[in-house]
């Protein structure tokens, strides 16, 4: 990972911070999509916050920021249990009567349930 920090940015508005790994050719950046790279302008609470970040779980500047990102988003308006579900295909994975959530009691056998007939 390449790490720059305190560059000035074009239009010296300040420090900026930009990280890259070794990979990030410039074929590999073109066929990347436009946000998959981010550079960011960091006030100096904002760097201390990182250095400590990455001295104390000794991740990279690019982990430390994605899991800040995870962190985030969890704070974020998200979408319901059913549209998480049916967006990984839970919903509708099974057959069967188009009311089973409501009638299932009628169609499970529990005769079984305490170790045989009581």
């Amino acid at each position: 990972m390449r790490f720059c920090e305190g560059e000035l940015s074009a239009g010296g508005r300040g420090p900026r911070l930009a990280f890259s790994t070794p990979s990030d050719t410039m074929s590999d950046m073109a066929k990347a999509p436009p946000d998959a790279r981010v550079i960011a302008r960091l006030d100096e609470e904002e760097r201390a916050i990182l250095r400590r970040a990455r001295a104390a779980t000794g991740k990279t500047t690019s982990s430390v920021i994605k899991a800040a990102l995870r962190v985030f988003a969890r704070t974020l308006p998200g979408e319901s249990a059913l549209a998480t579900f049916e967006r990984h295909g839970v919903v509708g994975a099974i057959s069967g009567p188009r009311d089973l959530s409501e009638t299932y009691k009628q169609h499970v056998d529990y005769s079984d349930k305490h170790g045989g007939e009581r």
